[in-house]
């Protein structure tokens, strides 16, 4: 299995890396944001008709001068809420990039593993979410990649004293000694072998 010394560096160009994920989770800062802005806003409202009510006796007073306040509030809710809203999204695809993009890579490094392909790194970029799962799969590639390597040596072992059991079986005259020496190794080393598998617990399926 070849190990590359440096985990190659990647960049993502595109921000919606899983738009269905990332959509959701726009729309939930959408409402969030619209929900607590009716609240703050009609509570502001409420409370300078009150104070206006109080303070001002003469009705035509009054309204002129809730229409200038009204006014002037909407004006600038109309210049304002377009921006924050652009600003709100764009903040919002930001973040869920940083989450989605690792939540990516980490399925794709998982498919390989299930494939087989331990080689493959788990790289993330700087300032990525998900870094202690992506930490503790590291961890779990390389425990899995030590098991592997001392399987595969064990059995490439057994191949090589299989073929010189079969090479010396072969001879006219084959030594005793030598067969006894191939028998044991290759008893000593089915046992480890053996051993190192029923010690891992899988799923029954």
């Amino acid at each position: 299995m070849k190990k590359s010394a440096e985990a190659p560096k990647f960049s993502r160009k595109n921000f919606m890396i899983s738009p269905k994920f990332q959509l959701k989770y726009i729309v939930i800062i959408l409402l969030t944001i619209f929900s607590a802005g009716i609240i703050i806003g009609g509570g502001i409202y409420l409370t300078l008709m009150t104070v206006v009510n109080k303070n001002i006796t003469d009705l035509a007073s009054r309204n002129n001068f809730m229409a200038m306040i009204f006014s002037g509030v909407n004006n600038f809710l109309l210049i304002a809420l377009p921006l924050v809203l652009l600003a709100v999204v764009l903040i919002s695809i930001y973040v869920t990039h940083k989450i989605a993009g690792p939540e990516y890579r980490i399925k794709r490094v998982l498919d390989s593993m299930g494939w087989g392909d331990f080689a493959v790194p788990v790289t993330l970029r700087k300032g990525d979410e998900l870094q202690l799962l992506a930490d503790k799969i590291k961890e779990v590639n390389r425990s899995l990649s030590f098991m592997i390597k001392e399987q595969k040596i064990m059995v490439k072992k057994l191949y090589s004293k299989h073929a010189s059991l079969l090479k010396e079986v072969k001879k006219a005259k084959p030594s005793r000694i030598k067969l006894a020496s191939l028998a044991v190794d290759l008893s000593e080393t089915s046992r480890k072998l053996k051993e190192d598998f029923e010690s891992i617990k899988i799923l029954d399926v």
